[in-house]
């Protein structure tokens, strides 16, 4: 996780809601704001985005509509909350996941929206200083090893 942002007010597309409602991962670049694309689902199960396309890649994620936590195989802590407002990281050659903070005790699932933008790996931390900047964000605690190096 790296940092908390004050997204402001930003309107969902009906489109991005309703898929939302389903496991399959959507992304649209309808009506997105900031450069970004949509991204939703319920949830997400482990998996690696196995795509030639994706090899010089990393994903940094903001949760716009979230009771949801975030997972990385390689991670200090194999899963945390991504609370709205929430800037995270998807390493898509790494196994990473989503679920409703509270799937194992509800018997339907929760929504997930956030805002996606997909940088070179050589880019991703000055995108990331950019994003806090613009969105007056909060850097928080980095413990991954990956990524402590990111904060100017």
């Amino acid at each position: 996780m790296l940092a908390e942002l004050e997204l402001p007010k930003t309107a969902i597309p009906e489109s991005v809601r309703l898929n939302a409602r389903s496991p399959h991962i959507y992304t649209s670049r309808t009506q997105a704001p900031h450069g970004a694309i949509w991204i939703s689902c319920c949830y997400a199960t482990p998996h690696v985005d196995k795509s030639t396309l994706w090899n010089h890649k990393l994903f940094l994620t903001v949760s716009v509509v979230s009771k949801h936590m975030a997972g990385d195989a390689l991670a200090p802590h194999p899963q945390e909350a991504v609370p709205v407002g929430r800037l995270f990281v998807v390493d898509p050659l790494v196994a990473h996941w989503l679920f409703d903070e509270s799937a194992w005790e509800r018997k339907a699932t929760r929504s997930w929206i956030g805002l996606q933008w997909e940088v070179d790996r050589d880019q991703a931390a000055q995108k990331a200083n950019e994003l806090v900047s613009q969105f007056n964000g909060r850097w928080l605690q980095l413990d991954d090893e990956r990524y402590k190096n990111w904060r100017h």
